[in-house]
């Protein structure tokens, strides 16, 4: 079989593709991108889990834009352990209780909002006049970037161009606002210094320390944190902004189309909103914001009787997991009612199971809430067609236009 993962026909809908290959070539080999799709569950799940044969070490999240893509660097996405297992901890522990609570609140202040402006309209994009802008404000405020501060406008458009440069093709631009932000981050760090608060930078800052310092205690015992350094931070907050942003405004889109292809969740929805959480979670398998990861091949292995060589690049399919009958029965309907128990891929497994996706999750479930609180009817505008983002890995629409 022969996959053209360019064409818009796959763009829209991938999901048939991956159905034919689980079925006829669970391993394919793709020229296009000079790897191989693992497609089935129980085998995405495994190279997920096998971080020994299946490195993340110095690779970046997207093969179409090469290694020194804005998105690549000294991230988490690209460390094995045990590196990735200090900074993981470190990300994780700077998200307080209190954090997260403030976080959830900002979110449906700014949800409520968005929709007060948007309710005395016709026509909307529901991804450029909502999806977009929810994000960003409850992040910033949770990483601890100052709304007042001069640079915070810089910080913004850094944002947008997180959440655009792909619908765009701005790969250069994108690349030049990553300098300007890193430059930043090392200026905000050093206020947070001087003038430590309850954000996720001042406890990233307070595990900063250079190689003659004594190891601090909260990260003693592990041979991967001797340092901790500014480029660590940064991947870290690119990390969580990357999370709290791009995968929150895609998820948004892709639960919101989902609603219009499947009216009789709406209703259901409006009437029982305590479902809502269940929905999300089925929108993150039935059509989630990120199709894939990148691995390397650490051995000469053999997988659903291909061979694979050591060094060779593996792209683990979570969108086409996701769908696996043998899994998901029906996989192809947007059950609001589906088991819990088989635990959907939609942002991995394993040691890299992303630990951002609470803030897609969180303000999907705050974006659908409020929006059907405050609209009984709203259609989509079937002159304008559906595009979706030129990425191979991630999933989300260019702009849903809606009639309100």
């Amino acid at each position: 079989m022969r996959l053209d993962i360019h064409t818009s026909e796959f763009r829209a809908n991938p999901y048939p593709f991956f159905r034919e290959l689980r079925e006829y070539d669970p391993v394919h080999r793709l020229d296009a991108l000079d790897c191989w799709l693992v497609t089935r569950y129980a085998d995405v799940q495994a190279v997920l889990e096998d971080s020994a044969r299946f490195s993340s070490q110095g690779i970046g999240t997207d093969p179409e834009y090469g290694p020194d893509s804005v998105l690549h660097g000294r991230s988490l996405v690209g460390m094995d352990p045990p590196r990735h297992t200090c900074l993981r901890g470190l990300t994780i522990r700077s998200l307080s209780p209190r954090l997260v609570k403030q976080f959830e609140n900002r979110t449906r202040l700014l949800a409520r909002e968005l929709i007060s402006k948007i309710q005395n309209k016709t026509h909307i994009d529901f991804i450029a006049d909502y999806a977009v802008p929810l994000p960003m404000l409850p992040l910033f405020e949770v990483l601890g970037i100052d709304l007042s501060s001069n640079s915070f406008l810089q910080w913004k458009e850094w944002i947008q161009m997180l959440l655009t440069w792909r619908r765009q093709g701005r790969e250069l631009y994108a690349r030049e606002q990553a300098q300007i932000i890193f430059e930043n981050l090392c200026h905000l760090m050093e206020l947070r210094k001087k003038d430590p608060r309850d954000d996720v930078i001042s406890y990233l800052v307070r595990n900063v320390v250079p190689s003659h310092s004594v190891i601090p205690s909260e990260v003693e015992g592990s041979p991967a944190c001797k340092k901790v350094t500014t480029e660590d931070c940064f991947g870290i907050v690119r990390l969580l902004l990357v999370a709290g942003t791009e995968a929150s405004t895609n998820l948004m889109g892709n639960a919101l189309l989902a609603l219009l292809n499947h009216r009789h969740c709406i209703e259901v929805l409006k009437k029982d909103p305590l479902l809502i959480p269940k929905f999300v979670e089925e929108v993150m398998r039935f059509d989630g914001p990120v199709v894939g990861v990148l691995r390397r091949a650490t051995m000469d292995l053999e997988l659903c009787g291909r061979k694979i060589r050591s060094g060779d690049l593996v792209i683990p399919l979570f969108a086409s997991a996701n769908h696996d009958e043998s899994v998901f029965p029906q996989s192809g309907c947007l059950d609001l009612y589906r088991s819990q128990e088989q635990k959907h891929l939609a942002f991995g497994a394993g040691i890299h199971y992303c630990p951002g996706t609470f803030f897609a999750r969180t303000q999907t479930r705050i974006a659908i809430e409020e929006w059907l609180s405050a609209f009984s009817n709203f259609n989509r505008d079937e002159t304008q067609k559906l595009e979706y983002l030129d990425s191979f890995l991630f999933r989300g629409l260019k702009s849903l236009e809606l009639k309100i």
